[in-house]
């Protein structure tokens, strides 16, 4: 079952799932829609609605700058039902191509960085506390 707390979604596994089958339950669509108010969902919907809208808008204009023939749209954020359709419409009027990985390669980057972190963690080695961001650092660096 799901709970729904201020617009965030919390997962709670179901006692009797996880007793007969050592794993949580999952919960469905219709467990997390009907535990949610219509204002949340319709806050949800209007938040993903305007962030793909600001997506397609910057990256449709980078397009026509570079005049580039095609896009390809990827990270986690491809695996979005929403910015799939509306972005496939949006280059089918604009005459580009646009194509997604699928959906198993639509990955966050959070996750691979998580992956990638993972036998560091489990060796205790860490980073020093004054460790800032640096996007150009190297996996493995």
């Amino acid at each position: 079952m799901w709970n729904c707390t201020t617009c965030g979604l919390r997962r709670v596994a179901p006692r009797s799932a996880l007793y007969r089958t050592g794993r949580p339950a999952r919960p469905t669509l219709e467990d997390a829609l009907a535990t949610c108010s219509q204002a949340t969902l319709d806050l949800i919907a209007s938040f993903q609605h305007a962030v793909i809208g600001d997506l397609m808008k910057k990256t449709f204009a980078a397009a026509e700058f570079l005049a580039a023939r095609r896009i390809l749209v990827t990270g986690g954020v491809a695996a979005n039902r929403e910015l799939r359709a509306r972005f496939t419409a949006e280059a089918t009027r604009r005459d580009l191509r646009v194509s997604f990985p699928t959906l198993a390669l639509s990955t966050d980057n959070a996750a691979m960085i998580a992956a990638a972190a993972w036998p560091r963690f489990l060796n205790e080695e860490f980073a020093q506390s004054d460790l800032s961001a640096d996007p150009s650092l190297a996996l493995g660096a």
